[in-house]
Order: structure tokens, then sequence, then C-alpha cells
């Protein structure tokens, strides 16, 4: 299958008085047309600063991309001229950012917000036709009444409306590319889980690409066909959703899954992870991960395992342990 955006050794590091902070390292991912990847870890991975870096957010100074390749079909995001990259940004890939009561401007009404972008991109549109593709977005994302409630302002929505009004905002243009960062924080289960069946459904009908941004693995068990686990910068294992959740590699991607709660297993189950992740500015000479490492060996804290061990044709991981056939984790 023919990827639509192939990213090589991206790295974006951070330069601030407080020293050198290597925020992504090298992570290389492929997405391919009509399907999602779900990029995991815990806050400070590197999750969100490398998916802004592809769209040029990122602040400049502090931060800066100093390395990496980055194709959606065969243009590279990191080396395009801005005006370029901004006729891109919107049309062809779109992003729902974290938190829509704060991405959403609070004094603009909705219909002024969902057809800013859309005239951006496409000037013959009057706005007359804007209104109404704001409107059949909004119908499409499920919003009630589309035609009431277009030009209210974002208070006037609950969080869940809110999240479908950004929805509407990344595909009212409809890209081919969608990058969803966290889009389900801090909505109740019932919500996200409608949240998630959208994007969902709107992926088939589109044939939309999808990386979706969490910390969740259980977010991503019905979404993702591709998971990669980021840790301080670095992707540490990446496989299908079936490798990840069924035959995990890397004793972090274990870490994460013992920490999810489970219908099936008893009280007491839950695990949490010790330890914090490192400090980016100051990552220790081997692997960032060997302190909190149940499986930690010598040479883990000596060098960095590097290139990703192969598991199988799908799987791999950054890691020296290997996990014995029959071993319980």
């Amino acid at each position: 299958m023919t990827a639509l955006l192939q990213v090589d050794e991206l790295k974006t590091y951070f330069f601030t008085r407080d020293g050198l902070f290597k925020s992504v390292d090298g992570i290389s991912l492929t997405v391919k047309k009509g399907k999602t990847l779900a990029l995991v870890g815990e806050s400070g991975s590197g999750k969100s600063v490398s998916m802004l870096s592809l769209l040029g957010l990122i602040p400049q100074p502090p931060g800066r991309i100093v390395g990496g390749k980055a194709f959606f079909h065969d243009r590279d995001l990191l080396h395009l001229p801005d005006r370029e990259l901004q006729a891109l940004r919107g049309e062809k890939i779109a992003m729902i950012f974290q938190d829509p009561m704060t991405s959403l401007n609070p004094y603009l009404r909705v219909s002024i917000q969902l057809t800013e972008g859309l005239r951006a991109h496409h000037n013959e549109i009057s706005k007359k036709e804007a209104r109404r593709r704001a409107i059949e977005a909004l119908e499409h994302v499920g919003i009630p009444d589309a035609k009431q409630r277009i030009d209210r302002y974002p208070h006037e929505f609950s969080g869940g409306m809110r999240q479908r009004v950004m929805i509407a905002m990344a595909l009212i243009s409809r890209p081919e590319l969608l990058i969803a960062d966290e889009p389900t924080t801090a909505l109740d289960v019932t919500i996200q889980a409608q949240i998630l069946n959208l994007l969902k459904n709107l992926q088939k009908e589109m044939n939309l690409s999808i990386i979706l941004i969490t910390h969740d693995l259980g977010v991503v068990a019905g979404m993702a066909d591709e998971i990669c686990v980021m840790y301080a910068g670095k992707i540490v294992e990446r496989g299908t959703a079936d490798d990840i959740f069924y035959t995990p590699s890397h004793p972090y991607t274990i870490g994460l899954l013992g920490s999810m709660p489970r219908l099936d297993s008893g009280k007491g189950d839950l695990k949490a992870i010790p330890g914090l992740p490192p400090d980016p500015s100051r990552l220790p000479k081997g692997c960032p991960f060997a302190d909190r490492c149940p499986k930690v060996m010598r040479q883990c804290r000596d060098d960095h395992p590097l290139p990703l061990r192969k598991y199988s044709s799908t799987q791999e991981a950054l890691c020296y342990w290997e996990k014995k056939e029959g071993e319980k984790t």
C-alpha cells in the first residue's frame, strides 16, 4: 500500500537558557492511505511536538528542526517554503488540537471560525456558499439544528459538541490526512465513544488517513491499524494493533498496558509504572527508560539499543531485552 506520509529521522530540539531539550530525537513513521496510525506515550514523550513540526507550527526560536525528512506525496514538508506549507496546512493536512475550549476563539461565532479557513484556501467561494458548506459540515458531524447553532459562540456548546465543531473545522476542506491530538481528552466515556465512532465513520466515508495522538491505549484499541509507542522523544516500539496489545515487546509498552483498567481482571491488578520520565535536557547515556525498567540489564545503561530490533515483519522494538516464549509480562 502506498504511503501518504513518510517521516524519516525527524529531530526537533529546543535551545533554551536551561539547556538543550531533545523533544523529538530521530523518529521515523509511515502513514498509509485510509489507515490510522496511533502515537502513544506519556505526556512529554514528543508526540505532539513531532506532528507540530510537520506542520511548521513549532515556535522558532526556541525550537528548531535539526534533521530529518517528511514526504507528503513527493513533497518534503520540512523544507517547503512557508507559502507552500501554508497552502497544504488546513487544505490537505488538517489538525484537531487539544482542548476545543481553548482552541476555539471565544470571541468569534462558530460560523466565522468554520468559514474563514475554507475561504482562505478557496478564494472563489462566496460567503453564502461557505456558510452553506459550514452548516453541512456541522450536520455531517452530528450537531442537531446546525442552521440555528452555527451563529452561536463556543461557550454555548457542550464539551462534546465543541469537539464536533473542531472536527467539522478540520474536515470542511476534505483533507487527505487528519492529525487528531488527544481528541477525547476531558470528555466522559460516553462522549469519547461517540467521537471515536464519528472519526471512524468519517474515515470510511472520505478514505481519510488519521494520525491519532493519545496517552490512552484504550482509546486506540478499536481505532488504530498501526501503533507507535513513544518515550523520551523516540519510538520505542511499533507494530500493528494486535502486535502491541497481544505480544508487546518493550517493557514500557508492557507497563502502559498493565496500567490500563480491564473488565476481565481482578482487584489489585492495576499497576503504575514507577518513577518519572527523564528530563529531556539531561537524557542518560543509555536507554532513557532504564531507571524505570523491570527488565534492565547492564548494557541498557551504557548504550542505546539502536537500531530497532525486528520481531516480525510488522513489529520492532528499541530494546536489548527479548521476551522468551511463554514468559508472562
